[in-house]
């Protein structure tokens, strides 16, 4: 349940124009949540994570929706089927490849792709 609430915590803290909080909490949350082997928290942990910091870190953010996709595809799901989690990555790929241009995030969502999951999460937990 404290992975859930660090979730919510770094989904609201947008609202506030907190985006340290938000991805503090989020990576709180995502340590929580893959420490239960909860592959679900993790991946939308990991999405709220890179959508913390696009704006700060574009060049690492990049990597993460490639990690996220590997450990949706796990679970066996592309993602959740809630309108807002699918709005949110959307606008976080967009502002992504906006800051990258196409070409440069393709090839960061690849490497999050080809990096092993346990290997990705250390990678999100040590984003700075």
């Amino acid at each position: 349940m404290r992975g859930y609430a660090l979730y919510f915590l770094a989904m609201a803290a947008p609202a506030n124009s907190d985006p340290a909080a938000a991805t503090r909490h989020a990576r709180d949350a995502l340590a929580a949540k893959w420490q239960l082997h909860d592959a679900f928290g993790a991946a939308v942990s990991l999405d709220t994570l890179a959508t913390s910091v696009t704006a700060s870190a574009p060049e690492r953010a990049a990597r993460l929706p490639g990690i996220a996709d590997q450990v949706w595809r796990s679970i066996g799901r592309d993602r959740a089927a809630v309108k807002e989690f699918l709005a949110a990555r959307h606008a976080c790929e967009l502002q992504l490849r906006e800051a990258l241009g196409d070409a440069p995030y393709e090839t960061a969502h690849r490497k999050g792709l080809e990096t092993g999951i346990d290997e990705g999460i250390t990678y999100a937990l040590h984003l700075d």
